[in-house]
């Protein structure tokens, strides 16, 4: 009988796995900005002056929601076309800490590792990489980047259409996930259902 099975294993505690994750986030925004950087251009700078001239009018009541939804999605559009490679090196950076890495410390990233989390098979068998990339590819929106860039190479309307979806996609499951964590007993979100993993406590040595 595996360990997960004979309760051995606790679920991970709602805010570990949420602070695992910011850190994470955190840490791969931080390293793709850095590798980025001699990549980035003034076209760039001015697109995202843009974006941050355009939400503080929205949320100064300055525009109106639909006439910031649809600036927004143009602006968007603009800045994935100016700036592919600090799109590709995100999708990189993601799947470097929540693939690879992860399966080589057998199911923690860095955050899960400072956190003392880990994902594990609840049938109890070996965490492999494959589990990881169908997991990840969904939980971690990497799929949904590589899609939206390339609709960016495409052109601007499969962009936008897609970039539209999209959001709409990762908001409802974002929200499922949180909420399927936060009360089930077990803490198991979609992926972890269709994976057949869990994120438990590391017991102390």
């Amino acid at each position: 009988m595996s360990d997960v099975k004979d309760n051995k294993f606790q679920k991970a505690y709602f805010f570990k796995r949420v602070l695992a994750y910011l850190i994470d986030i955190i840490l791969v925004s931080i390293v793709a900005t850095l590798i980025a950087l001699p990549f980035r251009t003034e076209s760039v700078d001015k697109v995202d002056n843009q974006i941050l001239e355009v939400t503080q009018k929205a949320l100064q009541g300055k525009i109106k929601t639909e006439t910031y939804t649809t600036q927004l999605n143009e602006l968007a559009y603009q800045k994935a076309k100016l700036d592919g490679i600090s799109n590709i090196i995100i999708i990189l950076i993601s799947v470097l800490n929540f693939i690879v890495y992860q399966g080589i410390t057998k199911g923690q990233t860095i955050g899960k590792k400072l956190l003392k989390i880990k994902i594990v098979k609840i049938n109890g068998n070996e965490l492999t990489f494959n589990d990881l990339i169908f997991r990840n590819l969904l939980n971690n929106f990497i799929f949904f980047d590589i899609l939206l860039a390339v609709f960016a190479l495409i052109g601007r309307k499969p962009y936008i259409y897609g970039y539209r979806s999209i959001n709409i996609v990762e908001t409802i499951l974002l929200i499922v996930s949180v909420f399927m964590i936060a009360i089930r007993k077990d803490g198991r979100s979609v992926m972890d259902l269709l994976t057949n993993t869990m994120v438990v406590k590391v017991e102390e040595k």
